[in-house]
């Protein structure tokens, strides 16, 4: 048998590479793709940083001026809301000759969710009136049943529902409310609903002890508070925040003995104001979309 000629061979291998070359390009591995944040949270996140926070002052009635309480000016919103033909306006009180500026915690979180409810559709005017829109603000806020925040308007309107406790003996959360980033949380602080915060979860708060074994310290929250802030500028005003649990808490007694309270005892975050128990942390949670009966 004769041998292949040389230049046969160059030709194969040259049709060979021209062959290979056109083929397609082998398709890269796919990324993982990222976690999609929840929409509360970058709501929560869409409003800047400080601007203030509203303490309780002394207001006058124009109306009565023999009248005076002491309360948070305004709603505390960092923008105005809208819904159907109301407007809740920030950095507004009929009361006041000059306009509060600021915000404070439960008119963040509103702010938060009332943005989230409109781009979800879950309540939409009409059939959801003015006046059921202004019971839903003041519920919010707690001016009627405050041990029902937040959870207590979100389950009225059939929009949302409480957090459910975690009862696995084996769970880091055991005990705590089975919280997710978004999740809208009250700390009611010392066991008092009257010492509370009303705020946007966005995660678990971890420490390692000496045996070395990482656990659930407090948690990390955004909303608006008039200390704290953990991101620059730190002002007062919106930011986020970590507050941690109480290790232990001791009676406070009256002269007679009788227990008036409890100091917590624990190490506190930076510029963090009262600590609280694992037992005063409530959670709700929007409902994804409108209901069919909705």
């Amino acid at each position: 048998m004769g041998t292949t000629p040389i230049w046969t061979l160059e030709l194969v291998r040259y049709l060979t590479r021209k062959k290979a070359s056109t083929l397609p390009a082998p398709a890269a591995a796919a990324k993982p793709a990222a976690p999609t944040e929840p929409l509360t949270v970058t709501i929560a996140r869409s409003f800047k940083n400080g601007g203030g926070y509203l303490n309780p002052q002394e207001i006058k009635n124009p109306k009565k001026p023999e009248q005076v309480s002491k309360e948070r000016p305004g709603l505390g919103i960092p923008a105005d809301i809208k819904f159907g033909q109301k407007t809740f306006r920030a950095n507004y009180d009929w009361r006041l000759d000059t306009p509060p500026t600021g915000t404070y915690c439960s008119g963040f979180t509103f702010a938060v969710a009332m943005a989230a409810i409109e781009q979800r559709g879950l309540l939409k005017s009409p059939p959801t009136t003015v006046d059921q829109i202004k019971a839903f603000q003041r519920a919010w806020y707690g001016s009627e049943k405050p041990e029902r925040m937040p959870w207590g308007p979100l389950e009225d309107f059939g929009i949302g529902k409480r957090v459910e406790t975690d009862t696995d003996p084996n769970s880091p959360t055991h005990g705590l409310p089975k919280l997710q980033p978004g999740d809208f949380v009250q700390l009611n602080r010392q066991g008092s609903v009257n010492k509370g915060h009303s705020v946007v979860f966005l995660d678990w708060e971890r420490k390692k002890g000496e045996d070395g074994v990482e656990r659930i310290v407090g948690i990390k929250y955004r909303s608006s508070q008039e200390k704290g802030n953990i991101d620059p500028p730190k002002d007062a005003g919106v930011g986020d925040r970590i507050e941690l649990f109480a290790e232990r808490k001791e009676p406070i007694k009256d002269g007679q003995g009788k227990v008036t309270g409890y100091k917590f005892i624990g190490n506190k975050a930076e510029g963090q104001g009262l600590l609280f128990e694992r037992a005063d942390l409530v959670g709700a949670r929007l409902n994804e979309g409108p209901s069919p009966s909705q």
